[in-house]
């Protein structure tokens, strides 16, 4: 089971298992990235150099501002002491915040004892598929950490940054224009310990990865005692900004209703699959509350809306998801309740 506590050390630490398998890579790469030490007086000192281009890549940069996407990474080693292969595959919602990654997993990839096979953020709950292939639930926490890692993992986050890559012209990649860069194992700083070549190619709008390549090759200096072989990445973005629904496992249960409530709601209570207050506005007042707040948080209002007097309902559909307002005026104010539901 893994939790929101674990999150934070589990990303750094898979890009290191993933990179070299064993500590003595991750402790000569820190080597050359971090500052020279303070050298004897007369004795020269070395900066640690990178690639020769002027190009620095954050592997993650411009995905928080997308709509919507998918994104897939393969990571693959042909070598000694085994085969391995990872690949996870991303379905990013951001309106309102939903979030599926599905991972598989052959050999003894390293991911696999780090990341779920099937996880996701939904409706204010945390869902993942356990060992014995169940879906499990727990509600989200506020996060107040910017650095934080996300509960479903980022395929970008396990890319290595790049220093120094080269321009490489510029073309249509996964249909977006982008920008391409090329670098070597310089601009990882692995010169002398693997060989390399990368290519990478950024949107021009967004400045987001679109396409990512990557080939190490590299012995006992690279992978550890024993390591010999070829490790490879690759990486796409694609369906970026266009209509995407998330479907849970036939198991998983309701989520929170992810829906604005007026500011005068009263005895809110907030259940899996509903949500329920009383407010002093009328009907007419909720109706129109919701018929203007839900459309800007991707929810399209379906069918034409029911409203009376005394009464009244609508309903927005996302997806393969429903949330159905029902509104009746009481003795002690307008009842509300939100519904959400799955449909077909």
């Amino acid at each position: 089971m893994i939790r929101r506590r674990d999150i934070s050390w589990i990303v750094p630490l898979l890009i290191l298992v993933i990179l070299a398998s064993g500590s003595d890579v991750a402790s000569q790469a820190a080597g050359q990235a971090t500052a020279v030490p303070t050298a004897e007086v007369g004795t020269p000192v070395t900066a640690p150099t990178f690639g020769p281009g002027s190009f620095n890549l954050d592997p993650t940069s411009g995905l928080t501002d997308l709509s919507s996407y998918q994104a897939v990474l393969k990571v693959d080693f042909q070598g000694k002491p085994n085969v391995w292969t990872e690949t996870l595959t991303l379905l990013a919602i951001e309106k309102p915040s939903t979030r599926a990654l599905t991972a598989t997993f052959k050999g003894n990839a390293p991911a696999a004892a780090y990341v779920v096979p099937w996880s996701a953020t939904m409706n204010g709950l945390y869902y993942w598929q356990d060992s014995d292939g169940a879906c499990v639930e727990s509600a989200m926490q506020p996060n107040t950490d910017p650095a934080a890692s996300p509960l479903v993992q980022e395929p970008a986050a396990f890319l290595p940054g790049v220093i120094g890559a080269e321009e490489a012209g510029a073309k249509t990649v996964n249909g977006v224009t982008a920008k391409g860069y090329k670098f070597d194992e310089r601009a990882l700083g692995l010169a002398g310990n693997a060989t390399g070549t990368g290519e990478v190619w950024v949107a021009e709008t967004g400045g987001y990865i679109v396409e990512y390549s990557l080939t190490l090759k590299g012995g006992a200096d690279y992978f550890g005692e024993g390591g010999d072989g070829t490790l490879t990445w690759t990486y796409d973005v694609t369906k970026v900004g266009q209509p995407a629904a998330i479907t849970l496992l036939k198991d998983c249960p309701s989520g929170l209703v992810d829906a604005p409530v007026m500011k005068d709601a009263q005895n809110l209570q907030q259940l899996p699959g509903a949500t329920v207050y009383i407010t002093p506005s009328t009907v007419a007042q909720v109706a129109d509350f919701y018929q203007k707040q839900l459309p800007a948080t991707g929810w399209k209002l379906n069918g034409k809306p029911g409203i009376g007097a005394k009464a009244g309902f609508l309903t927005f559909k996302q997806g393969t998801l429903q949330l159905t307002v029902l509104i009746q005026a009481g003795d002690k104010g307008t009842v509300v309740k939100i519904v959400l539901a799955s449909v077909q």
